[in-house]
Formats: structure tokens, sequence, C-alpha cells
């Protein structure tokens, strides 16, 4: 269901299950620079939403293999290319999210077999959302007792 204007879920009786617990931003590594004014806009309100209910905030990097050669050459080379560095940086500074929160992965598009790099880079981001929903959930029970 869309978010209201006055919905403020750290203060609602809405339950615990229906509640936003993690919210992820997808975003192609290759469009990020140019967002545009009314998009970046948009995300900056859900932000501020999210920051009022404590509710965790990720973005997920896609398509990093294609946004720089040396990852596309060994996806191992993620953490190590300086510009995809730069990328989770700039993302960080632009969306107002701290840099641990955004993540780069890359897409299964036109494989035909799995590859197990790219299945842990997925895999972790997936690990890192279930981490962000549990503390969500822990704090809430602590917030109840």
């Amino acid at each position: 269901m869309p978010m209201k204007a006055d919905d403020c879920q750290a203060c609602s009786t809405m339950a615990l299950k229906d509640r936003i617990h993690c919210v992820v931003y997808v975003i192609d590594a290759n469009t990020v620079a140019i967002l545009n004014p009314g998009m970046k806009n948009k995300i900056d309100e859900i932000r501020k939403r999210t920051d009022l209910a404590d509710v965790p905030l990720m973005v997920l990097l896609t398509h990093v293999d294609e946004a720089c050669p040396h990852v596309e050459k060994d996806l191992k080379n993620v953490y190590r290319s300086c510009y995809i560095k730069s990328l989770i940086e700039r993302t960080s500074r632009c969306l107002g999210i701290p840099m641990l929160h955004v993540l780069p992965v890359k897409n299964y598009s036109s494989e035909i077999e799995l590859n197990d790099t790219c299945d842990i880079l997925l895999l972790s981001a997936m690990k890192q959302m279930l981490n962000f929903a549990d503390n969500y959930f822990d704090d809430c029970e602590e917030n109840t007792e």
C-alpha cells in the first residue's frame, strides 16, 4: 500500500508484520551520475521518512561489470576497482546514505551458467538486507519493552 503523507511508521499502531523493515534502491551503476532532479527529490523524501521511522536504507548498484572494464574482465576486482569505489562514494554523497549501505552487484543478463563470484555479491547483498531488517526488529522490540 502506498505511504501517505501523514503516515508515521515509528509511532504507528500498525502491526510489526505490516511495517516496512528495509528499503532497497536498485540503481544502474551506469546512470547513477545522471539521476534527474525529480528522481533525486523522490529518493530524498523517502530517505527522510525512513529516517524518521528508523527504517534501514540500502542501495544496490547494478551492472558494475559494465561500468568498469577491469571488473568486466574479472568480477573479483569489484572491490579493488577505484572507479567502482568512486561510484559508491558518489552514490553515498548524492543520496545521503552511508557508503557501507551501497553495495555493488552484477546482474545475470545474458549468461547461461551460474557464476560463483556473481552469486557471492548477490548473496552478500541479500544477507545485508536481512541483517538490516533483523536489526529493525530488534530495535522495535527494545522500544516496546
